[in-house]
């Protein structure tokens, strides 16, 4: 279970944190450098549930900021194949 302050646990398939479709829409909308109230808009959401989308996404993806997910997100390809964090995903870059 999750409180308020916490990230939900990712679910896990094959070892590899999983996207929820919704979560999936949200990045892409991001993709396109919309705002979180754009993002809101264009999905028909609040600002606050695309703010807990864009959380999720940083917490499983173990990115810091949108920059890093967006970065994460075009290194994963159109799937978002997300068996790389950004932790992992740094330490290849620096080698």
């Amino acid at each position: 279970m999750t409180s308020l302050f916490q990230a939900p646990e990712a679910n896990w398939v094959d070892g590899i944190p999983t996207i929820s479709p919704a979560e999936q829409r949200v990045l892409l909308e991001l993709g396109r450098g919309l705002s979180n109230k754009g993002i809101a808009a264009a999905l028909v959401l609040s600002p606050r549930t695309v703010e807990s989308h864009i959380s999720n996404l940083l917490a499983k993806s173990g990115c810091r900021n949108r920059t890093q997910l967006l970065l994460w997100a075009l290194a994963r390809g159109p799937a978002v194949d997300n068996s790389m964090g950004c932790h992992q995903q740094a330490g290849l870059a620096q080698r």
